[in-house]
């Protein structure tokens, strides 16, 4: 069985705030993501090299 990819999806405020943190390689790249409302957020999927990784406290929604 193949496990089901998974991808981050960040608004760009979020992400915005993640690179003044200055966090090495990290990249936003646009989705195709389609809404029924004309106020949609603007998500970006995140990409960060394989070898970096996160704090625990980054996945904490409440931080």
């Amino acid at each position: 069985m193949t496990p089901l990819p998974s991808w981050l999806l960040v608004q760009r405020e979020a992400f915005e705030k993640l690179q003044a943190e200055g966090l090495p390689g990290l990249k936003g790249c646009h989705t195709q993501l389609r809404f029924r409302q004309r106020a949609s957020p603007e998500l970006l999927e995140l990409d960060a090299p394989s070898a970096s990784s996160m704090h625990a406290s980054a996945w904490d929604s409440t931080v």
